[in-house]
């Protein structure tokens, strides 16, 4: 790997997979940090000095109806309620990403009315839980940094309620909570798998997306 050549950060372990499946360029650094604040500060606190850029990337949920499964979308800013407003700093663009601003939640957002409520408190157009935290480390640290999503649920397909539980805090899934959340509900077996392809094709269409904004980088 060069010197200063971008790392693709990555909350959950299935991402990463998914983006080296794809043949995401070498000449990078992929790694999983884990969800949520805890996994974002944790990777922040042994990597406070990073020699070239950061990319948040993975999975997140639409807020508004204009995005489709599979979007990739460029977040310009990541917002929070109080009008909180943090830019990224890695200025970046490609024809096959639309744009929006992000926002963070400690918990999957499970409704369109918690989505809509979301949406009207903050004025952002897709969701996560990592954006803020990773803004906030980037800016005390002076990193380059930048955040690409793929759509992963929309307003209408939003996840199941307790679909955090189905993976640990270094991002890999919980077998037994999965298993124990059929056992409950075992119509659930339909849309975890609708929530596998969505995934697999937001990430793949993501792989794409950054494989061009690193060649266009390093090319640079």
């Amino acid at each position: 790997m060069k010197p200063g050549a971008p790392i693709i950060l990555c909350p959950l372990d299935f991402e990463r997979k998914r983006l080296l499946a794809a043949g995401f360029p070498a000449d990078c650094r992929v790694e999983t940090c884990g969800p949520g604040r805890e996994g974002v500060n944790r990777w922040a606190g042994a990597n406070r000095r990073l020699a070239g850029p950061v990319l948040l990337v993975g999975l997140a949920g639409a807020l508004v109806d204009r995005y489709e499964i599979g979007d990739v979308v460029i977040a310009d800013a990541v917002l929070a309620a109080g009008g909180k407003r943090i830019e990224t700093t890695w200025s970046i663009d490609d024809p096959g990403a639309r744009r929006g601003a992000i926002t963070s939640t400690t918990r999957s957002v499970t409704s369109r009315p918690a989505k809509g409520s979301l949406r009207a408190v903050t004025g952002a157009t897709i969701v996560d839980q990592e954006s803020q935290a990773f803004a906030e480390a980037g800016r005390e640290l002076g990193w380059r940094f930048g955040i690409v999503r793929g759509i992963g649920d929309t307003l209408d397909n939003p996840l199941p309620p307790g679909c955090d539980k189905w993976v640990d805090h270094h991002g890999r899934a919980l077998l037994t909570q999965v298993a124990a959340s059929l056992l409950r509900e075992p119509s659930l077996l339909g849309r975890m798998r609708q929530i596998k392809r969505s995934g697999e094709l937001a990430m793949d269409n993501l792989a794409e997306v950054l494989e061009r904004l690193v060649k266009g980088m390093t090319d640079g």
